[in-house]
């Protein structure tokens, strides 16, 4: 209403879906780091990682970096940047391919990162 434009319902609740999907990958991610360094260093790392990779990244050619993957889907999904001003032209972001792709790669991401996660907690129990 204040910015004259509004996002539907049915972009909303996609949009919720893909980022859960392309957030999921950072869950193992900073358990890990957590166990390996601190609970706290591993909180700041993914804050810089995320803000530094979404702003810079994503509107790029290197949109397929881990952390810059859901600020892309956003950009093609909700038409928003990662600054959070509206795109102008979201062609320039790619096309359905690009959205797949992207939840493809952090799925992988997900099943790597949790296999490598269970294995050094479950050293860590034994």
């Amino acid at each position: 209403v204040i910015f004259e434009r509004q996002i539907g319902l049915l972009d909303n609740l996609i949009a919720g879906v893909v980022l859960t999907l392309t957030f999921a990958w950072q869950i193992p991610l900073i358990l890990l780091l957590a166990l390996k360094l601190n609970g706290i260093l591993a909180v700041v790392i993914s804050v810089v990682c995320n803000m530094g990779m979404m702003c810079f990244s994503a509107p790029r050619a290197v949109w397929w970096l881990p952390f810059a993957i859901p600020a892309r889907m956003m950009c093609l999904i909700l038409g928003i940047l990662p600054n959070g001003l509206w795109a102008e032209d979201i062609s320039l972001f790619g096309d359905k391919v690009t959205i797949v792709s992207g939840i493809l790669i952090t799925l992988m991401m997900y099943a790597v990162m949790t296999f490598c996660c269970g294995k050094a907690f479950h050293r860590q129990e034994a």
